[in-house]
């Protein structure tokens, strides 16, 4: 619980509009998430206003990566100050947990079909981030 109805980040009143969308470091989220959508040609399943916070995408693999957001961005410590680092690192966490289900379950073509594009994405970040601070 909090002490007030002030947000933590920006101050403004925290109303449930405002912790999942309007707040400053939300939309800064949101927008990451997006280029994240973009960047595998799912358009379409972007978050472009407040009620595509609530829509389920076409995507199984965008859907819990836009819930497990929207499960950081309720908790009593808001994230703020987030990077693409921040939507890997959660892009990961869900897709180990994922594959290693699929491997113990024998269904790793699912696993696949399901990350597709997101698991070269994946790898091509993390590589890109370690080049850039071994500079």
């Amino acid at each position: 619980m909090t002490s007030n109805d002030k947000c933590p980040r920006c101050g403004d009143v925290e109303s449930t509009k405002h912790l999942l969308w309007e707040c400053g470091q939300v939309r800064h989220i949101w927008s990451l998430f997006n280029n994240l959508v973009q960047s595998v040609g799912s358009h379409c399943d972007q978050a472009l206003k407040y009620d595509d916070v609530y829509t389920a995408t076409s995507s199984a693999a965008i859907n819990l990566i836009k819930i497990r957001l929207i499960q950081e961005m309720i908790q009593i410590e808001r994230p703020a100050g987030w990077t693409d680092i921040h939507i890997t690192k959660i892009l990961n966490e869900i897709m180990n947990c994922e594959k290693y289900n699929a491997t113990k379950s024998n269904s790793i073509t699912k696993f696949y079909n399901k990350w597709g594009a997101l698991t070269n994405l994946s790898s091509n970040i993390i590589n890109a981030t370690n080049q850039t601070q071994n500079r």
